[in-house]
């Protein structure tokens, strides 16, 4: 039998507010308040509860995504905002080819914020490495200049597997950044 949630009825870590009828199979849009493109319509599992509170990584911004990166590397797995911000890896996979120029400004926003170590290096494996193997010609030049200028930004550029095709391209702009700091 399909439950009814209306307005106000659940709210989860006091930001969300789902409304519409569940059951097995249908539909449930969820509101998350105060931030933009955070409206989804999520599968409902009749045993489980509500499956997903992820944002579309196709509405948010470069903003939300800095903002959910670093939520997601300082929480654990299985937490209500680990749950809420995990949308940011399908935007790191996603985003080099639909989004480039967003995810780069991300990435620069993030490398800015006051990172640890580990941090850092999560930026490079994750979002940069993707960004930089699927667009390297294009962002290269710009991963040199930041690299100059931001240290954290070289310690995520050091953390990057290469893309094969542009290794040797890769360890020149990786000298050149890391005599900077040596």
């Amino acid at each position: 039998m399909p439950r009814r949630y209306q307005s106000g009825a659940y709210e989860r870590a006091g930001n969300a507010v789902l409304t519409g009828t569940v059951g097995s199979g249908s539909a449930l849009e969820v509101h998350f308040a105060g931030r933009s493109g955070l409206s989804k319509t999520l599968d409902y599992l009749g045993l489980m509860g509500v499956q997903d509170f992820l944002m579309d990584h196709e509405n948010a911004t470069a903003k939300d995504y800095e903002f959910d990166w670093l939520r997601l590397q300082r929480r654990q797995s299985g937490d209500v905002d680990f749950a809420e911000c995990e949308w940011v890896v399908d935007g790191w996979i996603f985003w080099p080819s639909s989004r480039p120029v967003d995810l780069w400004n991300a990435i620069i926003g993030i490398s800015k914020l006051n990172l640890t170590e580990n941090e850092a290096e999560q930026l490079g494996t994750g979002p940069l490495e993707s960004l930089l193997s699927e667009r390297f010609k294009q962002f290269a030049p710009m991963a040199l200049h930041e690299g100059r200028r931001n240290s954290l930004f070289a310690t995520a550029l050091n953390a990057v597997i290469p893309p094969e095709a542009n290794e040797d391209e890769f360890d020149e702009l990786l000298t050149v950044v890391n005599s900077y700091y040596h």
